[in-house]
């Protein structure tokens, strides 16, 4: 099921591919629907692939700053962090 968002800015995504909603599978389900790899994603966030593989497995947690530069990155703003 793919969500029409109410903001035209944000980009719809598959919640089917979201296997749990934590901060690490809405993390995923994002990088993949903006079809970014590992790396690419990892780039942009200034941390290593193998620390966002972490963060997406939920095996870390972000510091509060970097999850809500994650959040700024994906469009949903610091108040999301308190959601995810």
């Amino acid at each position: 099921m793919t969500t029409e968002p109410s903001n035209p800015d944000v980009i719809p995504y598959d919640l089917s591919r979201l296997d749990n909603l934590t901060f690490g599978g809405t993390l995923r389900a994002w990088r993949e629907a903006e079809e970014w790899t590992l790396k690419q994603m990892a780039d942009k966030l200034n941390i290593s692939p193998q620390m966002l593989h972490q963060l997406e497995t939920g095996k870390r947690l972000p510091s509060p700053e970097k999850a809500v530069e994650i959040s700024e990155l994906l469009g949903m703003g610091a108040q999301a962090t308190l959601i995810i």
